[in-house]
């Protein structure tokens, strides 16, 4: 998990939004399977909070795009899990 989760964060980096969003993608695919699911909640929130933080340092349209994108999979998430990672939501505008 910890491989996924570095990779996410050099795309984030890199401004690399659509190696980002097929990342994603394939993540969500790999949810359905039962045989193992990745805690996609867990690698959100971090996305989210590394993308907050390299939006601050760069302010390009890619990586507000990425932001966008990240905050578009917050709302697909249900309801619940919404209710436990909205505080990320605050926390990041701080960082």
């Amino acid at each position: 998990m910890e491989a996924i989760l570095s990779e996410a964060k050099e795309y984030i980096e890199r401004g690399k939004i659509h190696a980002l969003q097929q990342l994603i993608d394939d993540l969500i695919l790999a949810k359905q399977d039962k045989e193992y699911r990745y805690n996609f909640e867990y690698l959100w929130q971090k996305s989210y909070l590394h993308a907050c933080i390299t939006f601050k340092k760069n302010r390009t349209r890619d990586h507000q795009e990425i932001l966008e994108l990240l905050l578009h999979c917050y709302n697909m998430m249900d309801d619940v899990t919404k209710i436990a990672l909205k505080p990320t939501l605050a926390y990041g505008k701080y960082l």
